[in-house]
């Protein structure tokens, strides 16, 4: 078996034909300038996206007579359907001649059920640092030959090296015994089959809505106004009935990354213990980004709108005397704002502040009874807490705003795998160690504003001074 110069798996004898193909010199060949100017099938089917999306944007909001487009519009509508059928066109050859250069390689070990699954499973994430990192006598061929696959089938170049999301698994848990019997570690195999970044994040625990593998745009409909229903007796026909209207939300990929240090000495152990902490330590940082994101991103620049910048969800302002009284006041309006009633969903939930549930947790009665024991476990009115910091404080460190809503109605869309690129000399080289940035192209978006609502100026515990 070999590896082929454009990243496929090829059976012995057939590797180096594209290599000797690319490197006879013509007059008439320019492989460097013709990739440069050409769009290559993923470019193309970003444009087409775009494309229409604007379409779809000119249609939804016609400003001519009695409805319709106006000139400016159909001359732009027109325009776009003119290049969209271009582009059709041109997807179509460029998606012959990559299949055409991809058999010319060789044959793609792929075609064979389970055999690429089975090097993904085998993926060792401390030999691929290792090897990033240029330390000696590190052997991660199998780790670069899934790598290059993954380029081959995304149609994009790692900047360092390729690792499938499903290396970032933790697939074996460990065992300890109580310190006093030693603290003997034993390997046990798990059937964790969790994504791994929804298991690290707020977002995914209440219940987001993963969408991966996403290739160009992704423009995903929703209902903006239902259909009317009315009861009618036999015979009679159904008046004043209008049909649903619907819209669209975008998605197109954002780079985030993640710098995390590592020593040398941890990269080169075999330990199964340490492999789960390498994954535990990237898919964690990766995760941090994510849940700030998509709770409170900005939405200017490269940062995806998190759901509290996101119009047109509703907010509910705590009473600023925090008594048990009010509170729950509060909390029962929270639940009862529509159409939270009309959400059937189990994925009904609250994002807040830690110091949130430590403050209603500590909340007594006139009778010194607490309120709402330990929320943090047993939720609160019902519906389960999550806590994480990207909530920040507000008022002078003296409130927070939180989240409730129905989660899956928001998406966090994957573009690929993850790019590890290593730095062994950067400021951790002085102190032995290997510097690992993380990249993932992902987005975040909220189809129904109308499924959240923010809570403002929920009252927090004071810390411990």
């Amino acid at each position: 078996m070999a590896l082929s110069a454009g990243g496929g798996f090829v059976r012995s004898g057939q590797s180096g034909r594209r290599h000797a193909r690319s490197d006879s010199a013509s007059p008439h060949l320019f492989p460097l300038r013709r990739r440069s100017v050409l769009m290559t099938l993923r470019e193309l089917l970003e444009r087409r996206a775009a494309i229409a999306a604007e379409m779809r944007t000119i249609l939804d909001k016609p400003s001519g007579e009695n409805g319709d487009l106006s000139a400016e519009q159909s001359t732009r509508f027109d325009a776009l359907k003119s290049e969209m059928a271009g582009l059709e066109r041109r997807v179509e050859r460029q998606s012959v001649l990559e299949e055409a250069e991809r058999r010319m390689q060789g044959t793609p070990l792929t075609n064979h059920p389970g055999q690429f699954s089975q090097m993904v499973g085998e993926f060792r994430l401390a030999a691929a640092l290792a090897g990033l990192a240029g330390i000696p006598g590190v052997d991660f061929g199998r780790e670069r030959e899934v790598s290059q696959e993954l380029a081959r089938r995304s149609g994009r170049d790692p900047r360092g090296l390729f690792v499938p999301m499903e290396a970032l698994v933790e697939r074996r848990a460990l065992q300890a015994n109580a310190m006093t019997q030693g603290g003997a570690l034993t390997v046990t195999q798990t059937a964790d089959v969790i994504e791994p970044l929804r298991a690290r994040t707020v977002c995914g625990k209440l219940g987001a809505t993963f969408l991966t593998d996403l290739v160009g745009a992704l423009e995903i409909p929703r209902i903006t106004t239902p259909s009317t229903t009315a009861w009618v007796a036999e015979g009679v026909s159904l008046t004043s009935q209008t049909g649903p209207r619907f819209g669209s939300i975008t998605m197109a990929p954002r780079t985030v990354g993640a710098l995390v240090e590592f020593s040398r000495k941890l990269l080169l152990s075999t330990s199964i213990s340490v492999e789960n902490l390498l994954r535990r330590d990237l898919t964690e940082q990766i995760g941090i980004a994510v849940d700030a994101a998509a709770m409170a991103g900005s939405g200017t620049g490269a940062e995806p709108r998190g759901i509290l910048n996101t119009p047109n969800v509703r907010s509910l302002a705590f009473n600023s005397t925090a008594t048990a009284a009010n509170l729950a006041t509060d909390i029962a309006a929270v639940i009862a704002t529509p159409p939270s009633l009309n959400v059937i969903s189990n994925t009904l939930g609250w994002a807040m502040n830690p110091r949130v549930p430590a403050f209603l947790t500590a909340l007594r009665d006139a009778n010194s009874n607490r309120v709402y024991p330990n929320v943090a476990v047993a939720g609160l009115e019902g519906y389960p807490v999550a806590t994480t910091t990207s909530l920040p404080t507000t008022n002078g460190d003296t409130k927070a705003n939180g989240i409730f809503g129905n989660w899956s109605d928001l998406f966090i869309g994957m573009w690929g795998v993850m790019d590890l690129t290593a730095n062994p000399y950067g400021d951790a080289f002085k102190r032995g160690g290997v510097e690992i940035r993380a990249m993932l192209d992902c987005d975040v978006s909220v189809r129904y504003p109308e499924s959240f609502v923010r809570t403002m100026n929920m009252p927090i515990s004071a810390l411990a001074v």
